[in-house]
Protein backbone atom coordinates (compact mmCIF):
# COMPACT_ATOMS: atom_id res chain seq x y z
CA UNK A 1 0.00 0.00 0.00
CA UNK A 2 2.82 2.39 0.89
CA UNK A 3 4.47 1.71 -2.46
CA UNK A 4 1.26 2.61 -4.31
CA UNK A 5 0.96 5.86 -2.37
CA UNK A 6 4.54 6.78 -3.24
CA UNK A 7 3.88 6.13 -6.93
CA UNK A 8 0.70 8.17 -6.79
CA UNK A 9 2.48 11.03 -5.04
CA UNK A 10 5.25 10.92 -7.65
CA UNK A 11 2.70 11.06 -10.46
CA UNK A 12 0.90 14.00 -8.89
CA UNK A 13 4.21 15.81 -8.37
CA UNK A 14 5.29 15.32 -11.98
CA UNK A 15 1.89 16.45 -13.25
CA UNK A 16 2.04 19.54 -11.04
CA UNK A 17 5.55 20.36 -12.28
CA UNK A 18 4.49 20.01 -15.91
CA UNK A 19 1.46 22.23 -15.40
CA UNK A 20 3.59 24.78 -13.58
CA UNK A 21 6.11 24.77 -16.46
CA UNK A 22 3.36 25.33 -19.00
CA UNK A 23 1.58 28.10 -17.13
CA UNK A 24 4.72 29.90 -15.95
CA UNK A 25 5.59 30.68 -19.58
CA UNK A 26 2.06 31.50 -20.70
CA UNK A 27 -1.04 32.34 -18.76
CA UNK A 28 -4.26 30.38 -18.69
CA UNK A 29 -5.83 32.86 -21.11
CA UNK A 30 -3.11 32.17 -23.70
CA UNK A 31 -3.60 28.43 -23.29
CA UNK A 32 -7.37 28.72 -23.75
CA UNK A 33 -6.84 30.96 -26.79
CA UNK A 34 -4.53 28.42 -28.39
CA UNK A 35 -6.99 25.57 -27.79
CA UNK A 36 -9.91 27.66 -29.09
CA UNK A 37 -8.05 28.48 -32.31
CA UNK A 38 -7.25 24.89 -33.21
CA UNK A 39 -8.91 23.93 -36.49
CA UNK A 40 -11.72 21.55 -35.59
CA UNK A 41 -11.28 19.24 -38.60
CA UNK A 42 -7.60 18.64 -37.75
CA UNK A 43 -8.54 18.07 -34.13
CA UNK A 44 -11.12 15.47 -35.20
CA UNK A 45 -8.54 13.71 -37.40
CA UNK A 46 -6.05 13.69 -34.52
CA UNK A 47 -8.62 12.25 -32.11
CA UNK A 48 -9.63 9.53 -34.59
CA UNK A 49 -6.01 8.55 -35.17
CA UNK A 50 -5.29 8.54 -31.44
CA UNK A 51 -8.33 6.40 -30.69
CA UNK A 52 -7.30 4.01 -33.46
CA UNK A 53 -3.73 3.81 -32.20
CA UNK A 54 -4.76 3.02 -28.62
CA UNK A 55 -6.16 -0.48 -29.25
CA UNK A 56 -3.34 -1.24 -31.69
CA UNK A 57 -0.76 -0.34 -29.05
CA UNK A 58 -2.74 -2.35 -26.51
CA UNK A 59 -2.53 -5.42 -28.73
CA UNK A 60 1.20 -4.88 -29.17
CA UNK A 61 1.73 -4.53 -25.41
CA UNK A 62 -0.41 -7.58 -24.83
CA UNK A 63 1.83 -9.62 -27.12
CA UNK A 64 5.01 -8.28 -25.56
CA UNK A 65 3.86 -8.68 -21.97
CA UNK A 66 2.39 -12.14 -22.57
CA UNK A 67 5.93 -13.44 -22.94
CA UNK A 68 6.95 -11.78 -19.67
CA UNK A 69 4.06 -13.01 -17.52
CA UNK A 70 3.72 -16.37 -15.84
CA UNK A 71 2.39 -19.21 -17.98
CA UNK A 72 -1.40 -19.33 -17.90
CA UNK A 73 -1.77 -15.71 -16.77
CA UNK A 74 -2.38 -13.89 -20.01
CA UNK A 75 -2.85 -10.16 -20.03
CA UNK A 76 -6.45 -9.22 -20.76
CA UNK A 77 -7.16 -6.76 -23.53
CA UNK A 78 -8.50 -4.26 -20.98
CA UNK A 79 -5.26 -4.45 -18.98
CA UNK A 80 -3.33 -3.89 -22.20
CA UNK A 81 -5.51 -0.88 -23.06
CA UNK A 82 -4.77 0.58 -19.63
CA UNK A 83 -1.02 0.09 -20.19
CA UNK A 84 -1.29 1.76 -23.61
CA UNK A 85 -3.35 4.65 -22.20
CA UNK A 86 -0.79 5.24 -19.45
CA UNK A 87 1.95 5.23 -22.07
CA UNK A 88 0.00 7.75 -24.15
CA UNK A 89 -0.43 10.00 -21.14
CA UNK A 90 3.29 10.01 -20.46
CA UNK A 91 4.39 10.71 -24.03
Amino acid sequence: MKNHLLKLAGSVLITALLLWAIFSERGLADFVSIIANVEKSWLAIYLCLSLTALPLRALRYRLILRVMTEAGKNLTIMQAVIVAAIRNALV
